[in-house]
């Protein structure tokens, strides 16, 4: 696991949230910071700006058979409030589970990179029959926020 995973893993585990309503559109600048206890150090993140990135996520199929070759595809943007700019060279990560609400596992060996219009793409095959939810996530970065995409219901027959 990457420190980036480790990273998204815990504050996903913390589910902290924090909601501002800004004055007016424009940049804004926030970071955390956590002073430390007994038994762990303080620690303050990096800083990020108001701004925040979309991920969308879409199947080919969301009924394929056993082993039928899948696609999922999707869109990493920065959204300003008014507009959206494609991310691109950002790495976003595909993972799946049997429960909408997780636990979520690697849904690939690696990573996907975005192009210039921010699209990125996983291609692959599911081997058992069931019922999966798949999505993906994007760490961030100094630059952009970190963000999950909706789940994509996808039932698997024999």
């Amino acid at each position: 696991m990457t420190d980036s995973e480790s990273i998204l893993r815990c504050i996903n585990a913390i589910k902290a949230t924090f909601s501002n309503n800004e004055p007016a559109v424009g940049t804004y600048y926030y970071r955390t910071t956590y002073a430390g206890n007994h038994a762990y150090t303080n620690a303050t993140s990096n800083t990020v700006t108001g701004q925040e990135t979309t991920l969308t996520i879409a199947a080919t199929t969301t009924t394929p058979k056993v082993n039928q070759m899948l696609n999922f595809t999707g869109v990493l943007a920065l959204y300003n409030g008014t507009s959206s700019t494609p991310l691109t060279g950002q790495r976003v990560y595909l993972e799946a589970s049997t429960s909408r609400s997780g636990p979520w596992s690697p849904g690939a060996s690696t990573p996907s990179t975005t192009n210039a219009a921010g699209k990125y793409g996983f291609t692959g095959h599911i081997s058992i029959a069931g019922t999966y939810y798949v999505r993906v996530w994007f760490a961030g970065t100094t630059a952009y926020p970190g963000c999950v995409s909706p789940a994509v219901k996808v039932v698997v027959s024999k």
